[in-house]
């Protein structure tokens, strides 16, 4: 998929963006998509009275805006913003169609693409809706310590991350969110720096997170 995108004469990479640059915003229309490269990104939505909730964040080889594909050329109803420096490409919205009606197998591969994000969508209600904030701090942890390269040690992964943008990812708010990952460093899974939560690798989370789930249902 990706090198059939890559390789279209109309796809050029993206200036290298800086944390907190806006690739698309909701109010822009027929932006396409992009192809992540290098760095993180959040997809965020924002209710009609400005509220705004992270409903992802992605990182290198993923392809971002690929709802539009289904909005007739409206635009995205989401925005996508920078969490580091980001590189990529910038897909045209007419490019995509075209290489979908000639290629098969392009069209096959961002089918099952938006299959696995519905997939994760829904793990994701599931999370939300009947795990506690410790098992979704730890299991959302994990998934994006997977996004980034650990740190010289080979133990210990920089997330780029504030505390409130964890906490709208996981559906808690700021202080509980703070407190339970105050807990989480006294147990030596992270550590909390300005901007940033270093964990410990992605299984040691995991198993944090069902050994706790394990001792719940021995409970009488």
């Amino acid at each position: 998929m990706r090198s059939a995108l890559q390789s279209a004469p109309e796809v050029g990479p993206l200036e290298k963006l800086r944390r907190a640059s806006v690739l698309f915003d909701s109010k822009q229309d027929k932006s396409g998509l992009f192809l992540i490269e290098s760095g993180l990104v959040k997809l965020i939505r924002t209710s009609y009275d400005g509220r705004t909730v992270i409903l992802s964040v992605m990182g290198p080889h993923q392809l971002v805006g690929v709802e539009s594909l289904a909005l007739a050329g409206a635009g995205h109803n989401t925005s996508l913003i920078c969490l580091t420096d980001v590189a990529g490409y910038r897909i045209p919205l007419s490019t995509v169609k075209r290489l979908l009606g000639s290629l098969p197998e392009l069209a096959a591969a961002i089918l099952n693409y938006l299959l696995i994000q519905d997939q994760e969508r829904i793990s994701r209600i599931e999370m939300l809706t009947l795990y506690d904030v410790e098992h979704r701090i730890l299991h959302v942890l994990a998934e994006l310590a997977q996004l980034v390269k650990p740190n010289a040690d080979g133990l210990s992964y920089p997330i780029p991350i504030t505390q409130l943008e964890l906490a709208s990812l996981v559906g808690a708010t700021r202080e509980t969110t703070s407190s339970m990952l105050s807990i989480l460093q006294t147990r030596n899974l992270v550590t909390l720096g300005r901007r940033m939560v270093t964990s410990v690798e992605p299984k040691m989370l995991i198993d944090a997170a069902n050994n706790k789930l394990t001792q719940a249902k021995s409970t009488p």
